[in-house]
């Protein structure tokens, strides 16, 4: 068993003793069918949700007759064996269409299902929901022609009881593009609602003269904040947009122009998506086709002004993506987001498709993993379960030891397959936690592991007076664990602190994946 003892002085962390860091984990994975005898083209599109009780929602077109249909599956994500795929269906079009039905999956507060879609026979977009007596409930959001659709490349979000729909429209007979989004309020209790209360507000986000904006769009939107946020691709300028409200006015962003250390002269910004932090950073994962892989950035901050971070390259040496790609945030602890990114990816110089999920944990280490043994020798869309929005607009997985929960298009049987990280995060044991008061003004926090796993991280100190609410960091860096099989004693010191006897003092202990536990508070001793 290893000592190990730290010192906070005039805002440095020392180690006096100790040892290397807990290397990362690998993943295992639980691959299922979702459907693969409805029809034809089955899930070519298809996105999924989790909610708040860790059931996991799919949909998804298919094909059959000469028909094209939107279907809604379910499973349990604590034992995803099988999906019920026995729901009544969404919505039916007339003709092959499945490829062109660009839909997408969110939850209200109570967990109920809203789907928006395109519907390329209409050529209008849609959004419905589950009504418990009646079943499913379309409305058209914004109508459109043959000549100038409206609802191509549509995504969802949620924020209270509001729902946003982003999409875009053409204009000028077909041969313009603009970004738009609609909006509309009340959306808690429509499991009893055949029809909306109020009609849906529509706005134009970016009718750039570039002619062609807003393809491959995704919409966010932060807990609390009025407006979404868009990521979405300039087709005539090759550049990746953010949008964002600035007083009365929509500013857009090329993102790349202004990342650190960057350039904008690739073709980037396919496949883009967007999802925000808890303090309101943007994140954003995206396709660059000049070097065939798969990117992600965020700003430095919530702050509009802050630059954007260098991109994160997460495609492999020796493989190149193929463009599909979906984002997520999960499990924050002490201010930090840990990203997880799915992506399709094959050998450079073409070859099988692989399905790939690269994940970074408490921002301190990088690794991807191979969800599929044997993978198909071609894979479509693939898309990240994000959890219910009843956190609204954080976007965080919900899963206690968040999870992948990842959904994709096989495209070599035609069907639609699902598949989890299973491998879950093995607790340590904490013990002896105390605050001891040392020498005339100084703090000493220590505490005893049992025999410490792969999956501990580190440990994070908090404190307060009286409100649990106003507490404070005090470690100004995660304290590495030591990864000693026979558990470690650790302690630190703080130093010079005033009235120390009125401090409450609270260990966090930091697992990969974003998890934690946490131990106290104890009072000065």
């Amino acid at each position: 068993m290893r000592d190990v003892k730290w010192v906070f002085v005039h805002g440095f962390l020392l180690l006096c003793l100790g040892t290397g860091f807990a290397p990362a984990t690998s993943l295992s994975w639980t691959n299922v069918a979702v459907d693969i005898s409805s029809g034809t083209s089955i899930g070519v599109r298809h996105d999924i949700a989790m909610d708040s009780t860790r059931l996991i929602y799919v949909v998804y077109p298919y094909e059959s007759g000469g028909s094209t249909y939107i279907k809604f599956a379910y499973s349990n994500g604590e034992n995803p064996s099988s999906f019920d795929t026995s729901l009544p269906v969404v919505d039916s079009f007339t003709g092959s269409v499945a490829s062109s039905v660009d839909i997408h999956l969110a939850l209200d507060a109570s967990d109920y299902p809203h789907l928006v879609y395109y519907d390329p026979v209409e050529y209008a977009v849609k959004h419905a929901w589950y009504n418990d007596d009646q079943g499913w409930v379309a409305e058209v959001v914004e109508d459109g022609d043959s000549t100038n659709p409206v609802g191509e490349w549509c995504d969802i979000a949620m924020s209270g009881d509001k729902l946003y729909i982003a999409y875009t429209k053409k204009t000028d007979s077909g041969t313009k593009r603009q970004l738009r989004y609609a909006s509309i309020t009340n959306i808690t209790g429509w499991n009893t609602k055949t029809a909306a209360d109020t009609t849906y507000s529509t706005y134009t986000v970016d009718s750039s003269t570039s002619a062609d904006v807003g393809s491959h769009c995704s919409i966010a939107i932060k807990s609390g904040d009025t407006y979404p946020r868009f990521a979405y691709y300039d087709a005539v300028n090759g550049n990746l947009i953010y949008a964002y409200r600035s007083g009365f006015l929509w500013s857009k962003e090329n993102v790349l122009a202004s990342a650190v250390g960057q350039t904008d002269d690739d073709d980037v910004g396919k496949y883009a998506h967007i999802a925000i932090s808890a303090s309101g950073v943007p994140y954003t994962s995206y396709f660059n086709a000049s070097d065939q892989r798969v990117y992600f950035t965020s700003r430095n901050s919530g702050n509009p002004t802050d630059p954007w971070t260098a991109p994160t390259d997460v495609t492999e040496s020796g493989r190149q993506a193929t463009g599909p790609n979906d984002l997520y945030l999960f499990g924050p602890s002490g201010g930090t987001v840990n990203v997880g990114v799915v992506f399709v990816d094959e050998p450079s110089g073409g070859g099988n498709d692989g399905l790939k999920y690269w994940y970074q944990n408490s921002g301190l280490y990088e690794a991807t993993a191979s969800p599929l043994s044997s993978p198909p020798t071609s894979i479509g869309w693939c898309a990240l379960a994000t959890g219910p929005y009843n956190s609204l607009g954080d976007q965080y997985s919900t899963d206690s030891v968040n999870r992948a929960n990842v959904v994709y298009f096989d495209a070599t049987s035609g069907s639609l397959k699902y598949t989890q990280d299973d491998s879950g995060v093995t607790a340590v044991d904490i013990m002896d936690f105390r605050a001891s008061a040392k020498g005339k003004r100084d703090v000493e926090l220590s505490w005893q592991t049992g025999p410490e796993s792969g999956d501990l991280l580190g440990f994070n100190i908090y404190k307060w007076q009286k409100d649990p609410d106003k507490s404070q960091k005090v470690n100004p860096s995660l304290i590495p664990a030591q990864g000693e099989e026979m558990g470690a004693r650790y302690t630190y010191t703080e130093v010079r602190v005033k009235k120390r006897a009125r401090w409450n003092y609270l260990l966090e202990v930091v697992y990969s994946r974003g998890v934690t536990t946490t131990l106290g508070p104890r009072r000065v001793q």
